[in-house]
């Protein structure tokens, strides 16, 4: 009859030692960098805590009950008038005046969040230059250009939000 050992032998033994230990070791060392990081964080949330009170403490009482101003609301006739005023001190030419006023007029491509569309029957330049936007996976460029910076925009508020009203008049600036 044969006789297993069931002890197990001095190698399996080591090895399950040495697993402990470096399990022991990740620990405790986790467990240090986590000590360390909240008493960083605990110390620098001291220190922005004593310079609030430091900035409260030199506001003076008068600095305080002090209302804030309300900004000027400027009518948009007046802007206008004003800007053909300056336009006429300063002696833009005519032309200039006319290209300005034809540019604000007309819808161009991307006003109110409209989406640019590339009509099938183009030249072969523009062909080009959208051919090479995805050679260069820079596919939208040509849209992207044909968008103009100063372009008007939807309102993107909520209905609730545009109601006057709803707000304080006088919010600090």
């Amino acid at each position: 009859m044969i006789m297993f050992n069931s002890m197990p032998s001095k190698c399996y033994i080591n090895t399950l030692r040495r697993r402990c230990v470096v399990l022991k070791i990740i620990l405790i060392l986790s467990l240090i960098w986590m000590m360390s990081a909240v008493l960083l964080f605990k110390k620098e949330k001291e220190k922005t805590n004593k310079t609030s009170e430091l900035q409260t403490n030199s506001i003076t009482d008068e600095n305080v009950l002090q209302e804030p101003v309300a900004q000027a609301q400027i009518v948009e006739t007046f802007l206008t008038e004003a800007a053909v005023e300056n336009n006429e001190k300063i002696g833009l030419h005519e032309t200039a005046q006319t290209e300005l006023g034809k540019d604000r007029n007309t819808i161009q491509h991307g006003e109110w969040g409209k989406p640019v569309i590339i009509p099938h029957n183009v030249s072969s330049d523009v062909k080009k230059l959208v051919r090479d936007g995805w050679e260069t996976n820079a596919f939208n460029q040509y849209a992207s250009d044909l968008i103009s910076v100063k372009r008007k925009l939807p309102d993107p508020r909520d209905e609730w939000c545009k109601v006057p009203g709803r707000y304080l008049k006088n919010l600090p600036q």
